[in-house]
């Protein structure tokens, strides 16, 4: 992959992290991103992820939730109270979102859409 597009330090708390970015062909709109501990010890997280400056795509229901097309963030930023779920995988991740009081959970992998599935 070379050299990364851009490493951008960011800070949660005490805890001081790295984001390495890198630019996908396929998808040019989107940076993979591996957010690595202080002083590169430790990859915590892999994804893909809405390049700066793209614009977020926003969903107005599930039914707007398009596969291959929305980022975990791009989710999260569309129904406000989303939860993190644990994903069934190292590379899956999970989003519990909650549409016209109904509950739902957005499957991803790598960081993108998979699928929405109503919990029952």
């Amino acid at each position: 992959m070379g050299a990364p597009e851009a490493a951008v330090e960011r800070r949660v708390g005490d805890a001081v992290f790295t984001a390495h970015l890198w630019p996908v062909p396929l998808w040019p709109r989107l940076r993979f991103e591996v957010v690595t501990g202080p002083d590169g010890r430790g990859v915590w997280q892999e994804w893909l992820v809405r390049a700066a400056g793209e614009e977020v795509p926003r969903a107005a229901g599930v039914d707007g939730l398009v596969p291959w097309e929305f980022t975990v963030e791009d989710v999260a930023r569309s129904f406000p109270g989303a939860r993190p779920l644990e994903g069934s995988a190292p590379t899956r991740s999970r989003l519990l979102i909650t549409s016209q009081g109904k509950q739902y959970a957005a499957d991803f992998t790598w960081g993108l859409l998979q699928e929405v599935a109503e919990l029952r």
